[in-house]
């Protein structure tokens, strides 16, 4: 199973175009309880928590009504374990994704910026990636994947 089909949509402005597959993860906030993590990563936390439970009505408060995403094309009731979900920062998301060092690596870290303020000048209050790393328990595999989330109004929404 794919889990760009349950998890996330095609990205337009190209921020996570090379995250769906990051290798073996380093991340090192867990997911066991909701006490030390930001509100983006509760925002995932329950995101997640609706896609195990085939909450429909859940999943689609969180994700933003204007989000590259097609509702329709999330499966739910999938047996995931969650063992990760952590929010990165920009060079934390270049150094992890990306094989680049020096001025290259400043030029995709530029790029990444660029794509997040162009999300912000959308009207925008903040934008943040979320890495989550979990279980299938269907296939017994470790998966990981970044989510792109926008803030508005307050409240943070998945955008992919």
């Amino acid at each position: 199973m794919d889990r760009r089909k349950f998890l996330t949509g095609v990205v337009s402005c190209g921020v996570v175009a090379n995250a769906g597959c990051l290798g073996n993860g380093n991340g090192d906030s867990s997911s066991s309880g909701t006490e030390d993590l930001t509100d983006a990563e509760v925002t995932v936390n329950n995101y997640l928590e609706a896609i195990i439970e085939g909450d429909t009505e859940t999943i689609n408060g969180l994700i933003h009504d204007q989000a590259p995403l097609d509702v329709s094309q999330i499966t739910t009731d999938i047996p995931l374990q969650i063992s990760t979900v952590e929010q990165w920062d920009v060079e934390r998301f270049v150094s992890e994704t990306d094989d680049v060092e020096g001025e290259a690596e400043q030029q995709r870290i530029d790029q990444v910026e660029n794509d997040l303020e162009q999300l912000r000048e959308q009207g925008f209050e903040d934008v943040t990636q979320v890495y989550i790393e979990f279980t299938n328990d269907e296939t017994n595999e470790n998966e990981e994947d970044i989510l792109l989330l926008v803030q508005d109004s307050g409240e943070w929404y998945i955008w992919t």
